[in-house]
């Protein structure tokens, strides 16, 4: 008896556990989507801002949305062409693509932009 109680027990805690890592993921995907709806209304306040695109391009990567990430990164690179990040992250999204050949040409681009980023170092050096 003690033993199927402890198993139910044990099914319970489990069981719980998956129930609040379901509903933190559901909270987390509801908290991303305003974030980006929120960032889309101050961009068309201000279409001249590279912050507001770079944090619109990561909350598209959290969303796994990476065609509607590269569209913001690239709006980046026009608006701040010396900033590094974004070249880093084309590159990342190009090499989960498979392209290494294009990965490598815009991470050494950031490095060339921001030679002391390690991120890159390492990036490039692949």
């Amino acid at each position: 008896m003690r033993l199927l109680l402890s198993s139910i027990d044990r099914f319970h805690k489990e069981y719980d556990g998956y129930h609040f890592a379901f509903h933190e993921g559901l909270c987390f995907e509801k908290q991303v989507k305003w974030e980006i709806k929120t960032l889309e209304k101050k961009i068309e306040l201000n279409p001249h801002l590279p912050d507001n695109y770079l944090q619109l391009a990561q909350k598209f990567l959290w969303m796994k949305d990476f065609n509607q990430a590269e569209k913001a990164l690239r709006i980046v690179v026009r608006l701040d062409p010396q900033s590094a990040v974004p070249d880093m992250l084309l590159g990342d999204i190009a090499a989960r693509d498979g392209n290494y050949i294009a990965a490598r040409k815009y991470w050494a681009r950031g490095l060339a932009k921001d030679p002391a980023n390690k991120l890159l170092q390492i990036r490039a050096s692949l």
